[in-house]
């Protein structure tokens, strides 16, 4: 578990939950599951994580394409 009212625990419990979103969405797919929640992956994928205005509503949103985008350095 992680203990939210310390710091150290909740960075590695972060960590953790990175590592594994990693490892099962890779990179891009980690970092939309970690902003927008795991549902949001199938979509983005679709998508190429970029924000598509047609998607179905609730699937995921245009910040967390922006997410992605600025972590992944626009790419």
């Amino acid at each position: 578990g992680v203990n939210t009212s310390d710091p150290v625990s909740s960075l590695n419990g972060a960590a953790r939950l990175m590592a594994r979103l990693t490892k099962k969405y890779g990179e891009k797919g980690a970092l939309a599951a970690y902003n927008g929640g795991e549902g949001a992956v199938p979509y983005l994928e679709k998508t190429g994580y970029r924000y598509n205005p047609n998607a179905k509503p609730g699937a995921w949103s245009r910040e967390t394409a922006h997410y992605v985008a600025t972590i992944m350095g626009g790419k």
